[in-house]
């Protein structure tokens, strides 16, 4: 579980009414900011918003703060499954996203992770993330 409070600008970066944000909740946020920029066909905001979150929430943070867990806990720990499951639902949710301006590497990502095609998911009714905050 990432703690925040490292420093004052990753605290305030990862906390809403002073609960932390996992990744995951990043995400979900990240997942409403580009569908409401892909309705609007804001595309540019598209683009600038998964850029942002690949490189700063993920590449930046989180897995670096993970891949200790990831390479050295056990095959069935508590922890590594736990952040394989949260980059397993954020590649999906990624996929999804990227899927309308980058359709074949969308299709070959989405195959790797399912097994079946992306485009076969209604983009409107895919199920990112359920996160509660309360």
């Amino acid at each position: 579980m990432f703690h925040a409070g490292t420093t004052k600008r990753d605290s305030a970066y990862y906390t809403a009414g002073g609960r932390v944000l996992g990744v995951t909740a990043r995400a979900a946020e990240l997942a409403t900011r580009v569908r409401r920029a892909y309705e609007g066909y804001q595309f540019h905001i598209v683009v600038q918003q998964l850029v942002n979150f690949c490189a700063v929430d993920l590449s930046a943070l989180y897995l670096d703060i993970v891949k200790d867990r990831l390479y050295t806990a056990g095959r069935d720990s508590v922890a590594r499954r736990s952040a394989q499951n949260a980059l397993f639902h954020i590649a999906q949710a990624l996929t999804r996203l990227i899927a309308p301006v980058l359709s074949l590497t969308a299709q070959e990502a989405w195959e790797a992770l399912n097994g079946n095609a992306a485009f076969l998911v209604e983009f409107s009714n895919a199920k990112f993330f359920y996160i509660s905050l309360t």
